[in-house]
């Protein structure tokens, strides 16, 4: 029902923020003030839903592993929800009924790492489940019910490849197609 942006970065301006902006799909309007998030300012973060919260994942400028579990009901609150296996930004998240996923990003070098923890995790460290067949860095990335989703982004040199995994067998990513651009 709503959706929530994270942090960002203001060229020319404030530089990395750390707000966190929140709009409802029901009602037009413009987004409004959700609070701070608490690991700083912060961009190209990847985010997994689990329905009640989102887990907040990585991010930049001082590259990080934090895993962070955001109440997506006011006031917010937000808690420490584990780390991903390395210290990451530029990948993406997915989600299926149990797991928080990332994939890809840049560690500084380009990254092919699938990784999950459980939602019902309240600390940890990401375990690897499976490999892309490329590095999908700052990618779109979409789950379904049983598989997730990339395409587009730019391994060292901009991709159309449009690349799936599957959520149950923990396996490696699959080239499913090109976009047109």
């Amino acid at each position: 029902t709503n959706t929530f942006v994270i942090g960002g970065y203001v060229p020319h301006g404030t530089g990395y923020i750390d707000t966190i902006s929140n709009y409802s799909h029901s009602t037009p309007g413009n987004a409004t003030d959700a609070g701070e998030y608490t690991v700083g300012g912060m961009q190209d973060t990847a985010s997994a839903p689990d329905g009640t919260n989102t887990f907040v994942m990585g991010g930049t400028p001082s590259i990080t592993s934090s895993v962070t579990k955001l109440s997506m009901t006011s006031p917010y609150p937000q808690s420490d929800n584990g780390e991903l296996s390395a210290a990451r930004y530029g990948g993406g998240g997915a989600s299926d009924l149990s797991y928080a996923y990332y994939a890809g990003g840049v560690q500084p070098g380009s990254v092919t790492t699938i990784e999950r923890l459980p939602f019902s995790a309240t600390s940890g460290t990401f375990s690897d489940v499976g490999e892309l067949s490329v590095n999908q860095e700052h990618a779109g990335y979409c789950s379904g019910p049983t598989h997730a989703l990339t395409g587009g982004g730019r391994p060292p040199t901009w991709s159309n490849m449009m690349e799936r995994y599957e959520f149950a067998a923990s396996a490696n990513g699959a080239d499913v197609g090109e976009m047109s651009h």
